[in-house]
């Protein structure tokens, strides 16, 4: 089968290519920006085009489009008019799962999701299985988002987002968390969102499959497993079948206790900081345990967990300073990155510079999101940036200022910068301004902080 994606080089369509190849499809694809993905799909065979024109879809069985693309592309016009079928992304990748035979292992949730899901590719890689593993990002072990694979398993990060991991349910399901969020899609509330993921949920094989959900989300345990009938697993640090208590701390690393039923089940090292982090691991150990993974195999995956790409990551360490990247953009996010940031550097000022993209979302939990970061030393707020649903209503009814005053109303200083070069100088001066101790600054958001924190590391290295 011919296989075209429209924006081929996006971090989720790619990914979706380099399955389609892996799997034998001829692979085509139009991308306008120069993206590192590129040469890689190019190796793999995929012929790539540098323009969008109607003639690039000639011969084409299927048509994939991701959902920031809309339909009036000239690329999907042409296609549907020729008959030629069109699909999102996750339905297309859902069907290339799906067509493979392998047990799907599903993972969803408003937050942890892409680590979880690298935690249990991980530990069925040291396991010897060779799994395939799909993830929302970029994982430095895998020096992509896909890892390929010949094994029976393929675990893959499914998204809430416009209900696309309703083409993405498993035989096997873990959820880490159910939050208000993508309300401008979720147009019902909350009350829609825990519908689609009780959907999700109970597609799950009843015979040899489990749902894994953590306990201590109280919308998971109060709403969802309310609704859930079948074979479950719970986790988390306070509640669930499966809890984790933490034992120790070396530098960035974690020592915790595993009880499964109320016995202990073993002892485990995460290489990475956060207790959220913990909560992750010890619902990826469950999942792991069901499958038949030794206990050896998921703590060689922990130790040697490196983290994904915008998930607290370091970006600089130096003596003095140390910046962190991070794509939290729920308050929940937030809170977990801060206050990993407090337990790997206790003695640490920490400065924060809130990178939002959706106004539409930043208007509606404002208060919660100032709430957040609060809990730094100080904030410097980027320009916020447009995201789908926004229009230039919602546009007009939130500012950065806005964000910033209200940071400052919890008795945080904070200010907003509107321009990349004039932020990092005002908060390498505020670095330089703290004498003897130790500055650590996160970009948070999931908005523009790139072309910032290139700006941050060089002046920070002058």
């Amino acid at each position: 089968m011919k296989i075209h994606f429209v924006g081929i080089g996006g971090a989720g369509m790619c990914g979706v290519a380099k399955i389609a190849l892996t799997q034998g499809h001829r692979v085509s694809g139009s991308e306008l920006a120069q993206r590192e993905s590129l040469n890689e799909l190019r190796d793999l065979g995929a012929h790539i085009f540098r323009e969008h024109k109607p003639s690039n879809v000639e011969g084409v069985d299927l048509l994939i489009h991701s959902s920031a693309i809309k339909l009036d592309h000239v690329e999907i016009q042409t296609a549907v008019s020729v008959g030629i079928r069109v699909v999102k992304r996750s339905k297309g990748l859902g069907e290339l799962l799906r067509s493979s035979g392998k047990q799907i292992i599903s993972i969803a949730g408003a937050h942890g999701k892409s680590t979880t899901t690298t935690m249990v590719g991980r530990m069925l890689e040291e396991d010897g299985r060779d799994p395939e593993v799909f993830v929302g990002a970029f994982v430095p072990y895998f020096k992509s988002n896909v890892r390929t694979g010949s094994g029976n398993h393929v675990v893959v990060e499914a998204c809430e987002f416009d209900c696309s991991f309703l083409d993405l349910k498993g035989s096997l399901a873990l959820v880490t968390s159910i939050a208000p969020d993508h309300l401008d899609y979720y147009t019902g509330g909350l009350s829609e969102i825990i519908g689609a993921f009780t959907e999700f949920a109970n597609a799950v094989d009843k015979s040899d499959g489990v749902l894994v959900a953590c306990a201590d989300n109280g919308i998971v345990q109060e709403e969802l497993l309310r609704q859930y009938h079948g074979p479950l697993r719970t986790y988390g640090l306070e509640n669930g079948m499966w809890r984790a208590k933490l034992i120790s701390q070396i530098g960035s690393a974690q020592k915790f206790q595993v009880i499964a039923e109320g016995k202990i089940f073993g002892e485990f090292t995460l290489a990475v900081p956060g207790i959220h982090n913990v909560q992750n691991a010890v619902g990826a150990i469950a999942l792991a345990d069901f499958l038949g993974v030794q206990p050896h195999s998921m703590d060689l995956a922990l130790k040697n967990y490196s983290g994904i790409r915008r998930r607290y990551e370091k970006r600089l360490v130096a003596k003095d300073c140390v910046i962190i990247d991070d794509y939290g953009h729920t308050p929940t996010e937030i809170a977990c990155v801060i206050k990993a940031a407090r337990q790997d550097y206790p003695e640490a000022t920490i400065i924060c510079i809130p990178c939002l993209r959706q106004f539409h979302r930043t208007r509606l939990r404002l208060a919660e999101f100032a709430f957040e970061f609060a809990n730094s030393n100080s904030c410097v707020v980027a320009p916020i940036v447009t995201g789908l649903g926004d229009d230039d209503d919602s546009r007009r009814s939130v500012s950065s200022d806005d964000l910033a005053n209200a940071i400052r109303d919890h008795g945080c200083p904070s200010f907003a910068v509107y321009e990349s070069t004039s932020l990092a100088d005002a908060v390498v001066k505020m670095v330089r301004n703290v004498p003897n101790r130790q500055t650590v600054i996160i970009t948070i958001g999931s908005g523009e902080s790139e072309s910032i924190l290139t700006e941050l590391i060089r002046l920070q290295s002058l």
